[in-house]
């Protein structure tokens, strides 16, 4: 098996640099044009902004904004989608 090298291996060296042009990086959008705006209850913007502020819970799971909250509830709902019609279309 090939050695896998970590992305900062690769973003240290310059001889792999060139690979990723300016133009490369910016055509690899991760996020769409149009953000979704979304509205919150009351409870829910409280308790969002407790957990936020828990910095150890937050960096245990990987979170670092509101936003990845809600990417990651969307993510739940999708998984239980695509299980849920697996093999129904």
């Amino acid at each position: 098996m090939q050695n896998v090298k970590s992305w900062s291996h690769f973003l240290n060296n310059p001889q792999y640099i060139y690979l990723y042009s300016k133009e490369t990086i910016k055509n690899m959008k991760k996020y769409t044009d149009n953000p979704l705006q979304v509205r919150l209850f009351h409870v829910q913007e409280n308790k969002l902004n407790d957990l936020l502020s828990n910095e150890s819970y937050c960096r245990s799971k990987g979170i670092y904004s509101k936003a990845d909250v809600v990417r990651n509830s969307i993510n739940n709902v999708l998984k239980d989608y695509e299980l849920t019609t697996l093999g129904t279309q």
